[in-house]
Parts: structure tokens; C-alpha cells; sequence
């Protein structure tokens, strides 16, 4: 793996170090300590000329015409590229997030259901105790009547 320096990477996409540290904060891009991972970077600024970066790996230097911009038209046309780049990733991002959005809701319809027939269930389950229970204390008030008249019959 080849890293660079923020100004290296800057210089060899074309854009200023700002853009490369503002890549940086909001995690488009990492930086370790050895550097700016060179196929991180060309994955961030894919409109980078694939010459330029073969030219970087063969020599490890920046050609002269990459250090110094030919013009301001330039600079702004590779700034548009950049934001363009931008834009594309970040529109990528979005469909991610509204895929798993759309999940999300599904998943919280499943269990809003889910809720609401197992609150159904424990209701019947509630009624069939109560019935039991009625049931249960009928039955102990006959025997304990069979019992006192037991007692009754045989104390007399």
C-alpha cells in the first residue's frame, strides 16, 4: 500500500489540501498516521486521469504538470469534476439510506402487527384464566359445603 501526504494527495488529484481535509472530516476519506491511502484517494476522486497515478507509482514523484496548474480554467474545471464526484457519491449514499429506511418501516409494520396479535392472544388467555378461576372457586365451595355437611352428619 502507498500513503501520502495531504499535500502530496492533494497535488495529485488535483484539488486544493482544504478539499482534501474536508474529504477527511466528514469520512469520505481516512487518514492514518503513515498517511492518505493512494487507492482510498482514487476511489474519492475518480476522475482523476488513471495516467497521473501511473505515472506517481512509477516514479514516486509528481510530474511537474501536476504540481504546478496550467491555468484557472483548470482548477475550476477540476473542482467541478470534484464536485460532481461528490454529488454521485452522495446520491449513492442516499439510495443506500432510503433502502434501509424502507426496510426499517417494514420491519416496524411487522412488529406493530406482531404486537397486535400477541396482545390479542394474552386477552383470550386472560379471559380463559378468569373463566378457570371461576370455575375452580365453584368446585371449592361445593366441596367445602360437602365437607361442613359431612362434619354435620357426623357430629349429630
Amino acid at each position: 500500500m502507498k500513503y501520502l501526504s495531504q499535500s502530496k494527495a492533494a497535488k495529485l488529484v488535483g484539488v486544493s489540501r482544504g478539499t482534501i481535509a474536508n474529504r477527511v472530516a466528514v469520512g469520505l476519506l481516512s487518514k492514518s498516521s503513515d498517511g492518505i491511502d493512494l487507492e482510498e484517494l482514487v476511489a474519492a476522486f475518480p476522475d482523476t486521469p488513471k495516467k497521473r497515478v501511473k505515472r506517481f507509482l512509477c516514479s514516486g514523484e509528481l510530474p511537474e504538470d501536476l504540481v504546478n496548474h496550467s491555468s484557472a480554467a483548470e482548477c475550476r474545471n477540476t473542482a467541478d469534476q470534484s464536485r460532481a464526484s461528490v454529488l454521485r457519491e452522495l446520491s449513492a449514499q442516499e439510495q443506500v439510506l432510503v433502502k434501509r429506511l424502507e426496510a426499517a418501516e417494514r420491519n416496524a409494520e411487522w412488529l406493530r402487527k406482531w404486537v397486535d396479535q400477541s396482545a390479542a392472544v394474552i386477552s383470550e388467555a386472560r379471559l380463559q384464566i378468569n373463566e378457570l378461576q371461576e370455575k375452580l372457586d365453584r368446585r371449592e365451595e361445593f366441596w367445602i359445603d360437602q365437607v361442613r355437611q359431612a362434619r354435620a352428619c357426623c357430629s349429630q
